[in-house]
């Protein structure tokens, strides 16, 4: 719940200037959503951009700002943010964002896309054509708003992907089969199995498991795309064992 100071009216009246002078951010950076299967892209407003529009006004009127991060469950992150003024009265709040995955990529990830929100919400500052929330509000992409959707496999995007966060050593047959399936997409080939994901990663004996542990399925997806990059889909798919198909008949 919001936290603040005994008084309010010096604090109430310094943000009231702000945001009498205080217009929408424009986003300035383009996001991509990927699952495997399709890619989103999103326009938001980079945490550079939001301080930028608030940071002068803020200084003006005898405003600043602190973020602090404190622990939370094992699969979030929260971040208090607190607007203080040269009076001493301040005001606060917390709020818990998922972490896309549990590494220290997706825990930077996590705390620039909360401390970019927490700060806009704290002074009231809006965003223009924002849609960045599509990516803490579900891991498929979804069409709207502009964005652009690329299909690779000509079907519509799952509409299940939450084998996307699971970890690896706690995968069941139902996570592995859209997982093998998103892998194939990312990496180009009609199909995959355990072996052939081992072999891309250079896993030997087929510890698939006992090598990737807990980490997210969706980022072995991910990681697999990177490994392979970003190439477009050859019109003949060649497989695995290096054999070219022969040309079909007239």
């Amino acid at each position: 719940m919001p936290e603040h100071s005994e008084r309010l009216d010096k604090i109430a009246t310094a943000l009231a200037r702000v945001q009498e002078r205080l217009d929408p951010v424009r986003t300035d950076e383009t996001g991509l959503i990927d699952d495997g299967i399709s890619e989103r892209s999103y326009r938001y407003a980079s945490l550079t951009s939001v301080w930028q529009a608030v940071r002068p006004l803020l200084a003006l009127h005898g405003l600043s700002v602190v973020q602090t991060c404190e622990a939370g469950a094992s699969d979030e992150l929260r971040l208090t943010t607190t607007l203080l003024h040269t009076s001493g009265q301040w005001i606060g709040g917390t709020t818990a964002i998922p972490l896309p995955a549990r590494t220290p990529q997706g825990y930077g990830s996590a705390l620039t896309y909360a401390r970019r929100y927490g700060l806009a919400a704290m002074v009231g500052l809006s965003v223009d054509q924002d849609d960045d929330g599509a990516q803490a509000s579900r891991n498929e992409p979804t069409p709207g708003d502009g964005a652009a959707t690329v299909d690779r496999t000509g079907t519509p995007p799952a509409a299940d992907a939450r084998w996307w966060k699971v970890p690896c050593d706690e995968a069941t047959a139902a996570d592995w089969e859209p997982f093998m399936v998103a892998y194939a997409n990312a990496t180009r080939v009609p199909s995959v199995d355990r072996e052939d994901v081992c072999r891309d990663f250079g896993i030997e004996d087929g510890g698939l498991v006992d090598h990737f542990g807990s980490t997210p399925l969706g980022e072995i997806v991910a990681r697999g795309r990177a490994r392979h990059g970003r190439r477009s889909r050859p019109s003949a798919p060649t497989p695995r064992d290096g054999t070219v198909p022969e040309p079909r008949a007239a």
